[in-house]
This record gives C-alpha cells, structure tokens and sequence, in this order.
C-alpha cells in the first residue's frame, strides 16, 4: 500500500522497530539497512524521509533514480520543442 511522503518516516519506524532491521542490528552492528520509499521522488524528499526517520542508512528508490529524472527531462524537451514556430512562404 502506497502512502504519502509525510506518512513515511511514521511506516518506517514502525517497520524498523518490530521488523528484520531491528533484529539484524541487535545481531550485527555493522548491516546496512536502506530505506525503500514510494514517493521517494527527489533529492529533498529522501532528506526529508532519512532525517525523519532514524535507524536507516540511505534511500533504495529506483523512480528516484530513472523514472522521475526521465520524465522530468522528456517534459523539459517537449516544452522547449512546443515553443518553435515553423515559418510560412
């Protein structure tokens, strides 16, 4: 289940306190745990998420990584695309 940016740091504390992570880190303390956020989307939304939510060591968000900048990139090329005019005879 999908949630909001804002609810994340709350699910992943959660998760953390009563799940694998948690009980990893009682076993070995040198496992790298990495967040998976949905609406990870950007640099700032994963500074948001990691200083909210203590116990982590980074973001796994592949849309972060290739979906979002892709589209972010096509958007910026059609706009600057739908702004040429084509000269008439």
């Amino acid at each position: 289940m999908w949630c909001s940016l804002g609810q994340v740091p709350g699910s992943l504390r959660r998760s953390y306190q009563t799940g694998v992570s948690r009980r990893r880190r009682e076993t070995r303390d040198d496992i790298i745990i990495p967040y998976q956020a949905g609406p990870n989307a950007n640099p700032e939304d994963a500074r948001f998420i990691l200083g909210a939510s203590p116990g982590g060591h980074g973001i796994y968000g592949t849309s972060s990584l290739d979906r979002v900048p892709t589209e972010e990139a096509i958007e910026s090329q059609a706009v600057a695309l739908k702004t040429i005019r084509c000269q008439t005879a």
